[in-house]
């Protein structure tokens, strides 16, 4: 298993009882709990990585040719979309 994963269920509060299976706190209460706090922590940690991923407009704008800055620009583009389909991951949508 991803050795971040493990540390991410960890900090979460699930324990490891196999190499390949999870157990939680007894109790559903709990255990909804510790799920919840796991997927936060996947999703930030997600998040953080995609967000390394973007380039700062400085440098966008610095670069002396043009079709290198569209590219950037609209990778950003797709950078932020992807960073906001994180951050609304696993709300309820009202339509």
């Amino acid at each position: 298993m991803n050795k971040r994963i493990l540390e991410l269920a960890e900090q979460a509060g699930i324990k490891l009882i196999t190499p390949t299976g999870f157990i939680t706190a007894i109790g559903s209460q709990a255990q909804e709990k510790h799920l919840e706090k796991f997927a936060e922590l996947i999703k930030q940690a997600i998040y953080d990585e995609v967000k390394e991923e973007l380039v700062e407009d400085e440098l966008i704008n610095r670069h002396r040719d043009s079709l290198v800055r569209e590219y950037l620009k609209g990778n950003n583009s797709g950078i932020v979309d992807a960073l906001n389909c994180i951050k609304n991951f696993g709300r309820d949508i009202e339509e």
